[in-house]
């Protein structure tokens, strides 16, 4: 009896201290998507530029809120794969990125003398960002 007692006191010990019992893996899960919420926006404030006046925003900018997205996407879809509760947030973030970089050759270089309406025309956004952002602003505030 008393080795069955200490052989079940080794294993909780032991599921405890490598957090396999899933508490760990949750709670790491909530801690990485609550990272890749930081690339969005004060949830009740305006969107990204991109979202909103991509005519707006240089070539340089858009080359970094393409890395931050693809980041935050990096980090939604680790948490996805410990917890689904992430799922739809890797999702939406992983829209944002590939919009965003559809829309970085939309964007103005010093040779290009076309007015953006033509750079839209010539290669539109893969997807509906703005909705991509309301999902994921949706699914951040679970995590806050």
């Amino acid at each position: 009896m008393k080795k069955l007692v200490a052989t079940m006191l080794l294993a909780v010990t032991a599921c405890l201290a490598t957090t396999s019992c899933g508490g760990g893996d949750r709670d790491t899960a909530l801690k990485l998507a609550r990272q890749a919420c930081q690339f969005l926006p004060d949830q009740d404030g305006p969107e990204p530029a991109a979202a909103t006046g991509a005519s707006s925003i240089s070539a340089e900018r858009m080359e970094e809120l393409v890395k931050h997205a693809s980041d935050a996407a990096d980090q939604s879809g680790r948490a996805a794969r410990l917890d689904p509760t992430w799922n739809e947030l890797a999702r939406a973030l992983s829209n944002i990125t590939d919009d965003l970089r559809a829309l970085s050759p939309i964007m103005p270089t010093p040779q290009d003398d076309r007015t953006y309406e033509q750079r839209m025309a010539a290669q539109a956004p893969a997807g509906d960002f703005s909705k991509s952002i309301r999902t994921a602003s949706a699914e951040c505030r679970k995590a806050s």
